[in-house]
């Protein structure tokens, strides 16, 4: 993570923890883009943008973040819900290949 001019103080530990904080919290209040971003990482699947890959592979070293397949389909379903074309496949696909675990 990089840590910008404008809060020279912040370590980059701090960095880190505050972007994870506001991914979930944008995911917690229906961002598209964050659910969309939640679910590829909880698929194993690196975020396309630069930054968040970045900071999704430091997390995971320093074990800030754990990946948990369970919740790549929650996040999946939600974006699916909320319209997102590519999630809605997803979901089919999941369901039409008995990868959903019905609990």
């Amino acid at each position: 993570m990089i840590v910008t001019d404008d809060r020279p103080q912040e370590s980059p530990a701090d960095a880190l923890q505050g972007g994870l904080f506001h991914l979930h919290k944008a995911a917690s209040l229906g961002s598209l883009v964050a659910l969309c971003m939640l679910a590829r990482i909880h698929s194993g699947l690196e975020p396309t943008t630069t930054q968040f890959s970045h900071m999704c592979k430091l997390a995971k070293e320093s074990g800030n973040l754990e990946v948990f397949p369970e919740m790549a389909f929650t996040y999946t379903k939600l974006a699916a819900e909320r319209g997102v074309a590519p999630a809605c496949a997803a979901l089919a696909n999941a369901y039409a290949t008995d990868e959903v675990t019905r609990a």
